[in-house]
Formats: structure tokens, sequence, C-alpha cells
């Protein structure tokens, strides 16, 4: 079937047509523009998923993926194309080609999805998400929609990796079918650790993530080995057996590592073996934590977390803030980037004719947003429901002499009712469903002439716009900023 791509949908997939047919197609690693050959994986009333065959017009921006592990387009009898340009618009044909059987074993890394893409391009269907959702839920025509601001790096920029452990052998894993060894591949099993095939919970094991410090990528092969040379059972969610579930590292600006390992119990063999091995290679290591998942969950982290070695607490710098981080706490992914979207944040604040004085910061995590923007008012009252990260926030403003914070630890929905407090502005930045209905009626209800609200999810914050627009407000400007490139 020939279809030619139209738009990107919200999560991200490739929306395309076929001519003569109302059926919308979901097409992963599409690009508005493209037309192609399309293989139906699934068919459904009103909607189908596909895969690309065959890509007869590449549309704008598209490149070559520069990750080995990522689904990739081969040039039909060209081989692969310089990863750094787009494709030619001369040539006539090009075939999807899953990741080689000596890389990952057919399976392709469904870490990233949009590395065939341009960075511009990926910017310019971003930008389109946001204005395609406050126009269809936030009823907002002509929204002021500002161009994204980009992330400083587009590369190597999370300081948080967390990837499953497996067995296989070879290059990939299928822990609930026969395993197939690649020609040439080694038979004994071996100890496998990256990320996911798409959809499913196949271990696509990597040698390199082009998303992930260099620090982390080779922790993460020390690990590996170390795993092997000590014959630890990575946990298999089939069989129910095994113990060793998943790798969490946090780095920071100082090119240090906080080190978990996540398992189904406290048992762990070899663990100050392991601990002394990783400590002489990577003397930046700072911390080995234990976290505690025995139940058969996709959930990464169980609620216990065992301290093996070194400190408490990791510490990192956004702007001029110095911030303490415990391993459980929540902090944005890409440490260059959340400087930028405080820096908006700020300029939000002090946008109109006058700074508010007194400032709500709800859901405000460890306090970062509170203790940027603490010189500019009187003061900031934040709430978390996260007693540890509250227990965070207050480290922090000890750390940076802040005096003007207060917080708070209790559901946003239940405390706010009953605080007293009068705000002049509002900070909210809630988890990707958006704020509780009760939240949004308090705020209207509150004397606060200002509301700046930080989102990750278009679509929730388009339908609480909606909501606060019908309680009286005016959306004065929006401005995306790329945490998450590729």
């Amino acid at each position: 079937m020939r279809v030619t791509v139209d738009r990107i949908a919200p999560e991200g997939q490739a929306i395309a047509h076929s001519k003569g047919s109302n059926k919308v197609i979901f097409l992963p690693y599409g690009n508005p523009g493209d037309e192609a050959e399309v293989r139906i994986l699934e068919e459904r009333k009103g909607y189908a998923t596909a895969e690309i065959i065959s890509l007869i017009k590449p549309g704008p921006g598209r490149i070559d993926p520069p990750c080995p592990h990522h689904f990739k387009i081969r040039d039909e009898g060209r081989g692969m194309r310089d990863e750094s340009k787009n494709i030619s618009p001369s040539h006539n044909s090009y075939l999807i080609s899953h990741i080689p059987q000596t890389i990952s074993g057919g399976l392709w890394c469904g870490g990233c999805d949009w590395q065939h893409l341009q960075y511009p391009r990926q910017l310019e269907l971003k930008k389109n998400l946001v204005q395609d959702a406050l126009e269809r839920i936030g009823k907002i025509k002509n929204p002021p929609l500002l161009d994204p601001i980009p992330s400083p790096e587009p590369w190597r920029y999370r300081n948080k990796v967390q990837v499953p452990f497996g067995m296989g052998r070879g290059k990939s894993l299928t822990p609930s079918a026969e395993l197939r060894v690649p020609t040439g591949a080694p038979e004994e099993p071996s100890v496998l650790v990256g990320f996911y095939h798409p959809g499913t919970h196949r271990i696509v094991n990597f040698e390199d993530c082009l998303v992930q410090p260099e620090l982390s990528v080779q922790i993460v092969q020390k690990v590996k080995q170390i795993a092997q040379k000590y014959r630890w059972q990575p946990y298999n969610e089939d069989a129910q057996s095994g113990w060793l579930r998943h790798l969490f590292i946090r780095t920071n600006e100082k090119k240090e590592a906080l080190v978990a390992f996540v398992t189904r119990s406290p048992n762990f063999p070899h663990s100050k073996e392991a601990i002394q091995d990783l400590t002489q290679t990577f003397p930046s290591i700072i911390s080995f934590f234990q976290n505690i998942q025995p139940l058969k969950t996709s959930v990464i982290l169980g609620p216990r977390w065992i301290k093996l070695w070194g400190r408490d607490h990791m510490e990192e710098r956004i702007g001029n803030l110095h911030l303490s981080v415990s391993p459980e706490a929540f902090l944005q992914v890409n440490t260059k980037a959340t400087e930028k979207l405080y820096q908006q944040v700020e300029e939000f604040l002090k946008y109109g004719k006058s700074i508010p004085r007194n400032v709500l910061d709800l859901y405000c995590g460890v306090g970062t947003i509170s203790l940027w923007v603490s010189p500019l008012v009187q003061q900031v009252v934040g709430i978390e429901e996260n007693r540890e990260a509250v227990q965070d926030a207050y480290q922090n403003a000890r750390l940076n002499r802040v005096r003007n914070v207060h917080f708070l630890a209790g559901k946003v929905e239940y405390t706010l009712p009953k605080l007293d407090f009068p705000s002049d502005a509002v900070i909210l930045d809630p988890p990707r469903q958006g704020c509780q209905p009760e939240v949004l009626k308090k705020i209207i209800k509150l004397e606060a002439r200002k509301v700046v609200y930080v989102s990750c999810n278009p679509a929730t914050f388009a339908r609480d716009v909606l909501v606060l627009g019908q309680g009286g407000f005016r959306l004065i400007q929006v401005q995306p900023v790329d945490l998450f490139p590729q």
C-alpha cells in the first residue's frame, strides 16, 4: 500500500493516509511529507498500524539516524547514506532496514523516536503538536505560541539512565520466546543490558547510547562484564526467576555518578567485590544504592532504598542553584535545558506591570523552581506529595541560604484548599496527567492574578488552560522548551 504522511500524532508516531481511503494509518518513524510503501500490521475499525517497507519520496528534514541501534532506512543497492545529510531527492526507492543481525539480532532500540529527523525539524514538529493541542483541546484559535527553545545539547544530555537486565545469546533477548542464535554468535547465554524493542520487553543490547553521557555508557558496559563474571541472574518476568532487574545511574555536571541496582529482594551476592571493581575503574562514582522492587510490575523502582557505599545525596548545579538530590528524587533529565526552562518561568513571573510578592509553587518537587524565583519575591510556599522530596527541598534551601521559602508535604488537591496564604501568583508543574479538577477550581477562587504553568504534556496542558480560561484567566504566551531531543 502506498501512503502519504500528513502529520505527527501526540504520541510521536506519524499519521498517514492512502489515496481513496479515509482510514487513519499510524506509522512509526514516518515524517510529514514522506511518500512510502507500507505493510499493514494491525487493522481496526477506522484506523490501522503499519510499517514502512520502502520510502519513495522523503519528507523534509529526514536523515539517516546516527545510532546503529535505531530503526534505519537503507538505500536499496547503495548501502547506508551519510548520516549527516538529508536523503537525496534523486533517489527513487529506499528500503527500511532492521538493525543488522550482527548488531542487535533483528531488533532495534525503542529509546529514541526521532533520530531520523534533523533537530530543527524535530523542533518544528514539536511546536505543531503544542499548537494542535491548544487549538483542538484548548479551543484557542491562533494561540500565542512562540518558537521552541532548543536544548543546548541535543546529544549526551540525559543525567539519568535506567536500563533492564536480561539473559540471551548473541546480541538480543527474547524473554518469552525461544532464543535464536545468530550465525557466529556464542552458544553460552550472556548477560544483556539495554533498552527495549518498541512495544515489547525484548532487550536490545547496546555498546553506546548517544543521548547518555559517556560516563553512564562506560559504567553500563562495566556492570555488564561484572554481572557475567559473578553469574548474576537477571530477572525473567515470565518465569518469575532471577533477582537483578535494572541498573540506575545519575550523573551531574561535575561528571560524578550515583549508581543503584534494582533487585527483587535484599539478596545481592558479590556486591562488595562489584563495588570495589567499579570504584577502582571509575573514581568519579560517589555512591552505590540498592533498590528493592519485589512486585511483578513494569514500575521500575520499589519504595525501599539501601545505601551500600558512599554519599547519601548527589550534588547538582542548575544556574546559580546548588542542589542536593537523593537517588529517588525527581529531577529533570536535561540539566542544561532545565536552566533554560527556569529562566522562562522567571521571565513569565516578571511579565506585566508588577512582580508578584507571594507565590504558590504547586507540585514543587525538590524545590528547584521555588528557589529559582525566591530572589524576585517576598515569599514562596511549595506543596509536594513526596515527603522525601520535601526534605530535599529544605536541604536545598539551606544549601543556597534561602529563607523566604516554605514547603508542605501532601497531595496538592488536599493541601491547597486548607492553606491560608494570600498568593498573587501560582506556579504549576504537575505530572503528565495534569492538575486535578479541585486544584484548578481552587486556583480560580484565589486572588492570584497570574499563573505560570510548566507542562510536559500538551494535551493535559491544553485541557487545563481551557478550564482556567472558563474561570476568567487569559492565555498570554506559550513558550515550548525542548528537554527531550531525539
